[in-house]
């Protein structure tokens, strides 16, 4: 399909150097569908972000794309939960792994007294629909004398 506004790739795009070039990352004509797995292994990005990314990307700039389906993040006293679905080295989609979640609070609440809404970060966690969901505040320790 050629430039225009009808184009699903909107004006940029970045071709990457494996899968024989089929994968790019690229604008779109629908900012509503950033960040979201409905493409074909392609990156979707904000029409205005890829505008400012295109010029200042030399050709032959290393990529590196990292699958890291479950990100948790503590952040001036929240617990922020960011989940989509896992994919495999094939790019097939799978169940979230729980245990791996948990894994990650602990490593990012640390020592640090939290109050977690379990129900809802499992809720967060299967939905995998990458939308950031605060599932924890930080507490009160009711050990720590006051």
């Amino acid at each position: 399909m050629g430039p225009g506004p009808d184009n699903p790739l909107g004006d940029y795009k970045i071709r990457l150097g494996f899968g024989d070039g089929t994968y790019e990352i690229h604008g779109t004509n629908n900012p509503t569908a950033v960040g979201l797995a409905i493409t074909h292994g392609c990156i979707r990005m904000y029409p205005e972000d890829v505008a400012t990314l295109f010029p200042r990307l030399p050709v032959g700039t290393s990529v590196r794309l990292i699958n890291v389906p479950v990100k948790v993040a503590w952040i001036d006293g929240e617990l922020l939960l960011e989940a989509h679905p896992p994919v495999n080295a094939q790019g097939e989609s799978f169940e979230p792994d729980v245990d791996q979640f948990s894994d990650l609070l602990r490593a990012a609440v640390g020592e640090t007294t939290v109050a977690i809404n379990w129900d809802y970060a499992r809720e967060v966690l299967q939905k995998a629909n990458g939308v950031i969901a605060t599932v924890g505040l930080k507490a009160d320790d009711p050990l720590t004398p006051r």
